[in-house]
């Protein structure tokens, strides 16, 4: 589980719960509306009256009435728009998706213990609701509508927690300043504080590359850590708009290469053994890009050539030997055999330049 990956199941799991077209939590709400009334009147409706005044509109029989009306309501809506086998996909599909949840934030969480009540009250009034259906009266939908005014409050107690602690993720984000924009790369195999180094180097070198061919510095615009996980790579980089636009573009198609040539041959992807820079300059659209943006290419075809062989050889050192690879929100992963073969392969291969350099 990276950081990434915890953050995104948050986003997810409050999504879920806040679908109003969700057939489930659309039922909820339906029940719950009844709960609604209840809460809006006096504790006198509850008492024995004299019916002979059961006419007054202000006194405690009019207020069962309105309870009644909620009753009624909720049970013409529930018969009219409940279709019993989606209310039930959407049910097991939302307690499972909860349980996953659980297994992502883990048992001492706070988070978990949201879940865990959510779930218990999932239970309750699906047993309730059997209990409706079977025999309805008004009795069971008047204690259906208070589970699902629990489970609306457990709703909002978790999404406000979810939101504490997503809001404390976004808080560490770069401001970004006028004309720039945000590259986030996730890299799940930088096993070492050289190999981080490497990595960071390589993300410096290509974003120099395009900012040279764009005739502007990189200075300004600095490579910015946000994180840094026990056996991976999460960073954010800063830099002008355009040239950052390049890179995310660069990064999107070579990271899908490196995922598909090992799922297909088995073998580690080398782009810098291509020799033919043309070859290089079409798959990433660069010079069509440049020239988009006002830059004069046929003037620079050297040193766009240059910079090619440069850059591929900084995605071969930042992507080759990556099992997961993130590029802002897209997401280029091996399955997990896959990945503890290329994770052997890199380790062998780092073995093998240690020893090396020991003989050296």
């Amino acid at each position: 589980m990276n950081k990434k990956d915890y953050y995104r199941s948050l986003e997810q799991v409050k999504k879920i719960l806040l679908m109003e077209s969700d057939p489930f939590i659309k039922h909820i709400h339906t029940f719950a509306s009844i709960h609604g009334v209840v809460s809006s009147i006096g504790y006198s409706a509850f008492k024995v009256t004299d019916h002979s005044h059961a006419a007054n509109n202000n006194g405690p029989d009019a207020e069962r009435r309105k309870v009644e009306q909620a009753i009624s309501s909720a049970k013409q809506k529930d018969g009219k728009e409940t279709h019993i086998f989606e209310l039930i996909t959407s049910h097991q599909s939302l307690k499972s998706q909860l349980e996953r949840f659980q297994q992502i934030v883990g048992e001492n969480s706070t988070l978990f213990e949201m879940a865990d009540l959510y779930l218990t009250l999932l239970e309750r009034y699906s047993e309730m609701y059997n209990s409706y259906v079977k025999g309805y009266s008004p009795q069971t939908a008047y204690s259906l509508a208070f589970i699902a005014n629990d489970l609306i409050r457990a709703t909002d107690n978790m999404v406000l927690v979810i939101d504490v602690v997503l809001g404390s993720y976004k808080e560490h984000s770069i401001e970004l300043p006028d004309g720039s924009e945000q590259l986030e790369i996730y890299l799940s195999n930088v096993p070492s504080v050289a190999a981080f180094a490497k990595k960071l180097t390589a993300l410096n070198v290509v974003y120099s590359e395009v900012s040279l061919l764009l005739g502007y510095s990189n200075v300004d615009f600095p490579l910015t850590i946000d994180h840094i996980e026990n056996g991976s790579l999460l960073t954010r980089l800063v830099g002008g708009g355009l040239g950052l636009t390049i890179v995310s573009s660069i990064f999107n198609v070579v990271a899908p290469i490196y995922i598909e040539k090992y799922l297909d041959e088995g073998k580690v992807v080398e782009l810098c053994s291509i020799e033919n820079t043309a070859n290089l300059d079409a798959m990433f659209s660069l010079s069509e890009k440049l020239e988009e943006n006002g830059v004069k290419v046929d003037d620079i075809q050297d040193n766009i050539a240059k910079c090619l062989r440069k850059i591929t050889k900084a995605t071969d050192e930042l992507f080759n030997d990556q099992p997961i690879i993130e590029v802002n929100d897209k997401v280029y992963r091996l399955d997990k055999g896959l990945q503890d073969k290329l994770l052997e392969h890199s380790r062998q291969k780092l073995l093998g330049l240690n020893n090396l350099n020991q003989e050296v």
